[in-house]
């Protein structure tokens, strides 16, 4: 055999490995986190290129169909990942998604059964979640449950590729969330389970015009104080030195609308939350 022959053959075998083992997801085959957060070597576009479909990968977390920005503990949501072509017409699509916390980027909540064409794989101690096969549908989504507790913020990072479904990985196209998406905790608590954190009750529930609360700071320092609706939306943000102590509190609501909100306290290193209605 020739060098040329060689060479040729070498090339052949290694675009049919890149080819086989995306098409059955890079987590389980390549063992490569492919969604572009800051374990990953690089995205699926590393080998996925040629391609003119010029795709992009959104994702969002959904309760009951409604996106949010804002995770209750241990609660069921989907993650819902899309990948789509602004030209060209793909006919496959790959998927690989990951959710990570805290500064050393650990695995963050629990995925569900895999549905047909997905799967569920393992690469350095966290969870990712990928095709098992090519999909002709440009949409994943995946169960997905929040921590028991409350915590730092959630991060999920994920990416894409839409091909063409010719068996080895040219004339494909790749890309990747252009920032991740991030969940901050909501929590939706009673008077009892708040006061365990923060000693934090609202006095007169509902609230009239003033928003009173009283809260025993364990620690000196910043502490941020968030209003939040039930879709996770943020009203306002507050921080407010305390000293290590019991400190009342009053902030104005006379220009909020009626209904039920989420008091959410944290001091950066726990946050908890109490409901409250107008």
């Amino acid at each position: 055999m020739n060098k040329r022959t060689l060479y040729t053959t070498t090339a052949v075998v290694t675009a049919i490995l890149l080819w086989l083992a995306n098409a059955a997801g890079p987590g389980n085959v390549q063992g490569i986190d492919r969604t572009g957060s800051p374990l990953s070597p690089g995205a699926c576009d590393a080998c996925h290129s040629g391609g003119n479909f010029a795709p992009t990968v959104t994702a969002e977390l959904l309760d009951a169909g409604t996106p949010v920005t804002q995770y209750q503990p241990n609660k069921s949501y989907t993650l819902r990942v899309r990948v789509t072509a602004a030209s060209g017409t793909p006919t496959r699509y790959g998927f690989q998604a990951v959710a990570l916390t805290g500064t050393t980027n650990t695995s963050a909540g629990t995925f569900g059964t895999a549905p047909t064409g997905f799967r569920k794989t393992t690469i350095v101690g966290r969870i990712y979640v990928e095709h098992s096969t090519p999909r002709t549908n440009t949409t994943m989504d995946f169960p997905w449950t929040s921590p028991a507790t409350p915590g730092e913020e959630i991060r999920f990072y994920a990416a894409g590729i839409a091909a063409n479904n010719n068996s080895n990985s040219s004339g494909d196209a790749g890309a990747q969330l252009s920032a991740p998406l991030v969940l901050t905790p909501l929590v939706s608590s009673s008077n009892d389970i708040a006061s365990e954190k923060f000693g934090l009750k609202i006095l007169g529930n509902p609230i009239g015009d003033q928003l009173r609360i009283r809260m025993q700071a364990s620690v000196s320092g910043e502490y941020r104080f968030a209003l939040i609706s039930l879709n996770g939306s943020t009203l306002w943000n507050r921080e407010i030195y305390l000293a290590q102590g019991d400190h009342p509190l009053n902030f104005d609501a006379s220009a909020l609308p009626d209904g039920v909100y989420i008091l959410q306290v944290s001091n950066g290193v726990n946050t908890t939350g109490i409901k409250l209605i107008k």
